[in-house]
């Protein structure tokens, strides 16, 4: 399925770049305003909240999300907000990322796969204020590269990992939040002890997410104090009521 994903997120990146060349896009551009790493770090459990319509896993059960409204609601709650973009798989788009940073104050993450540099650029034109580096699709030498370009539009990195080996070159690539994803993306299955396993590996200078699968107050209780922030979305975008979902999982 990554695989799958890659191949076509080169193919949708090349067409974009017929759409709006680099030249034109960078011409636009404007520093961001919005803080994700410090919104993030403060000393508390803070919460990523995600928006997205659909997924490869199949786990929405909501077809047709309240985009406004739920925006609104993380806007009260969470300390960041993550916009799934990629079109294809998770039938979402660059536009909702835009359509967010009106509707909220919080910084914005760019949740897609980067694949290449022009997508740095084309998230910070769409208003994202933080972009996830995926450490099993890039290189190390892209992934430094990313986070330099990156900074220098004031966006901060997630630099996502899954095993030791994945985690190893984050750090080697200084990379300052790391996302740990519960989610195997060759298989697609969740263990979240992942999380727990690989946290206590982690420098303490740096900022660690827990991503995927959280979706009880137990398993939050006990990656409390080992993580400095959750992400979480299938849980909420299947939720009746995700404002009391929120407040069971967080408070």
């Amino acid at each position: 399925m990554i695989k799958e994903i890659i191949k076509n997120k080169i193919m949708e990146v090349e067409a974009s770049k017929k759409n709006m060349p680099l030249s034109r896009l960078k011409s636009k551009l404007e520093i961001s305003k919005r803080n994700f790493k410090a919104a993030i770090s403060k000393n508390k459990l803070n919460l990523v909240a995600e928006f997205k319509k659909t997924s490869p896993s199949k786990n929405i059960s909501n077809k047709s999300p309240d985009f406004k409204k739920t925006i609104g609601i993380y806007g009260k709650y969470a300390d960041a907000i993550s916009i799934l973009t990629d079109k294809k798989y998770f039938n979402g788009s660059l536009n909702d990322l835009n359509d967010a940073s009106k509707l909220t104050k919080l910084p914005l993450l760019r949740k897609d796969f980067i694949v290449d540099k022009y997508q740095i650029y084309e998230s910070r034109f769409y208003n994202a204020d933080a972009i996830l580096l995926i450490t099993s699709i890039l290189k190390n030498n892209q992934i430094k590269n990313f986070i330099e370009t990156a900074k220098k539009y004031g966006m901060a990195c997630i630099v996502e990992v899954h095993t030791e080996e994945e985690l190893k070159r984050a750090l080697e690539c200084c990379a300052e939040i790391i996302g740990i994803n519960n989610r195997n993306l060759d298989t697609l299955k969740i263990n979240t002890n992942t999380t727990l396993n690989l946290a206590e590996k982690i420098p303490k200078d740096k900022i660690i997410v827990s991503e995927s699968g959280i979706s009880s107050k137990e398993y939050v209780k006990k990656i409390k104090g080992n993580v400095n922030a959750i992400l979480v979305g299938s849980y909420f975008m299947n939720s009746k009521n995700i404002e009391e979902n929120i407040k069971s999982l967080i408070n």
